[in-house]
């Protein structure tokens, strides 16, 4: 099976750009939260390791779509065996006092219990397929600190790669 080339997103800059916000809406609150942890959040790669890579990508709308095309862009770069599982980051806001936090991806929180095997491309494709039948939005709600939060959005999604080979899918 082949499959169509997809570029890697390019990486945001170092500076948080308010511009990138623009078709958001929720405020300034949702803008500050985003400026004051866009370190851990902005699209930026550790890959060419050895052992593991980490893409975190920044998710525009946080819906399934949004999270399988951006999934597809690092998935179909892979040439070497691995493990990989993602997670997500996201914005909760208290429902009585309005607080807004910022929840960081974190891989005691990945979206599946164990690490997904791609070994050959089609193990590419029942990832996705896995990932879409998943509802990610459940997913964040349950890792939730109390009922009296509810999710804002979905901000970042981190692609953790575990690298068994050097050989070529």
């Amino acid at each position: 099976m082949k499959f169509k080339h997809l570029s890697l997103p390019k990486e945001d800059p170092i500076s948080f750009n308010p511009s990138l916000y623009n078709q958001w809406s929720g405020g300034d609150d949702i803008i500050d939260r985003l400026a004051e942890n866009w370190g851990y959040i902005r699209t930026h790669y550790h890959a060419g390791r050895r052992l593991v890579d980490l893409y975190v990508i920044r998710l525009h709308w946080g819906t399934n779509e949004d999270i399988i095309r951006s999934l597809r862009r690092v998935l179909y770069n892979l040439t070497a065996k691995c493990y990989v599982n993602i997670s997500f980051s996201y914005i909760l806001q208290h429902k009585l006092t309005m607080e807004m936090r910022v929840f960081y991806a974190s891989f005691n929180s990945q979206l599946f219990s164990h690490m997904f095997q791609i070994f050959k491309r089609q193990h590419i494709t029942n990832f996705l397929d896995k990932v879409m039948e998943t509802d990610v939005i459940a997913h964040v709600s349950k890792k939730m600190p109390s009922s009296k939060w509810k999710l804002v959005r979905i901000i970042s999604m981190n692609v953790k790669v575990i690298k068994t080979s050097n050989s070529l899918l």
